[in-house]
Order: structure tokens, then sequence, then C-alpha cells
């Protein structure tokens, strides 16, 4: 067993600290990029910070669990900005059938990141 991955006991892995980093990250990305305007109307620069979020856990996390956790974050950080903008259950849901293509690229966007810098870190070692 490595250094890295060693812990006392009563203590989390090295491993699973960093993908619940990179899940707060993500879902802290996606709040940030809600508080400038709704997907709808700023979809470019909303797949550009998922597509970041995924890049970033492809750089951090060694796996698909890195994945799982990115998407899960991002995941997260759109329920926080659809509940931070629409109060309202009803309108939370509106907003969600309006643009659920989008948000469904923006997590396509993330995962595809987070792939591409896997296979690059993968052919450079």
């Amino acid at each position: 067993m490595s250094t890295l991955t060693r812990t006392q006991p009563g203590s989390l892995p090295l491993v699973l600290l960093r993908h619940l980093g990179m899940l707060a990250v993500a879902a802290a990305l996606i709040v940030g990029v809600g508080q400038l305007g709704p997907i709808g109307d700023q979809p470019l620069l909303w797949l550009a910070v998922a597509a970041l979020a995924g890049a970033l856990a492809g750089l951090v996390d060694r796996g698909w669990l890195g994945l799982l956790f990115v998407e899960i974050g991002l995941a997260i950080g759109i329920a926080l900005d659809l509940v931070a903008h629409h109060h309202a259950t009803g309108e939370a849901a509106v907003a969600l059938a309006t643009a659920a293509s989008l948000y469904l690229a923006a997590l396509l966007a993330g995962a595809a990141a987070y792939l591409i810098v896997r296979m690059v870190r993968r052919q450079l070692s």
C-alpha cells in the first residue's frame, strides 16, 4: 500500500478526499457561473465552465470514479442553481424542463473534457 493511500484508523483515504474535493469544486464552479445568469442566456459559458471542471478532475483524479464524482458535482451545482433562482418547486421544474438539453450538454462537456485529459495523460506517461 502506498503512503498516499495509507490512512490512520477513522480517517478518510486520500483518494476519497480528492474525489470529494473535485465534487465540491465542480459544484462551486456551476453555482458561480449560475450567478452570472441562467444557462439559456449564456450556454457557451456554462459549457466552458463544465468542461473546465471536467478537465481539472481529469488532472487530479485517476480513474472512472473521478468521472462519477465530477458529474455528481456538476449535477449538484445545477440543482443548487435551480433552487437559488427558482424558489418555488413548480418554477424550478419548468426551468429544468425548458433548459434540460443545455444542462445535459453541460454534463456531457464535463465528461468529455475529463476523458480527453485522461487520454492525453495516458499517452504522455
